[in-house]
């Protein structure tokens, strides 16, 4: 069981996203893979995952995104942003789910600290940031061995994430148009690119000293 915290608001005028920080190994035991969209990390690429975090050097990556299916979405939706229902309990529409009573700040400020509670790696899809997460799945004791990598500390690695809320009829659709949208509507910039960009940067410094 895990306890997702973070800050939940209605983005885009509709879609209702809860972001915050977790442990990375509480993100992975509480999500899947959907088969429909994403592939399965192979062996290689999830030892360099576990190298890279275990490395130190610019260990960052974008937040993870996940996906919540509500039943009665419309709804739940309608609740986010009211003040009359700052401290309602929305276990009714998402399950675990609780967006905190609090003060708000100052007129016109309606996101509110809440947080999600889930025990089951049914219970949230993974829509971006799979492959980073698949390295703490179980069964990947082994590769753990390979690698010598402290699995124990990396499991505590604080990382950014979003759980997006959505229509639990359209889900599969709606979290490949999420999937589509976070990969494929931007700009890629080519590995030599970048980082001829870091090199100019190490270069720059140098001529600082």
């Amino acid at each position: 069981m895990a306890k997702l915290e973070g800050i939940i608001y209605k983005t885009f005028d509709h879609y209702v996203v809860l972001r915050g920080f977790a442990p990375i190994k509480d993100l992975a035991t509480i999500s899947h893979r959907p088969k429909s969209y994403q592939r399965v990390a192979n062996e290689r690429h999830k030892a360099e995952i576990i190298s890279f975090l275990n490395s130190g050097e610019y260990k960052y990556f974008p937040e993870v995104t996940l996906a919540c299916r509500v039943e009665r979405y419309s709804e739940f939706a309608s609740n986010i942003g009211v003040d009359a229902a700052v401290d309602r309990d929305d276990a009714q529409f998402v399950k675990g789910l609780k967006v905190l009573s609090e003060r708000l700040p100052y007129d016109g400020y309606r996101a509110r600290h809440a947080n999600l509670t889930k025990s089951s790696n049914e219970d949230l899809v993974r829509v971006d940031g799979n492959h980073r997460l698949e390295p703490f799945d179980n069964g990947n004791d082994e590769l753990w061995e390979k690698t010598g990598a402290d699995k124990t500390k990396l499991e505590k690695l604080i990382v950014p994430f979003t759980v997006v809320f959505s229509e639990k009829e359209f889900g599969d659709k709606f979290e490949a148009g999420i999937f589509h949208n976070i990969n494929f509507r931007q700009l890629p910039l080519r590995e030599e690119a970048s980082l001829k960009i870091i090199s100019d940067l190490n270069a720059f410094d140098e001529r600082k000293t």
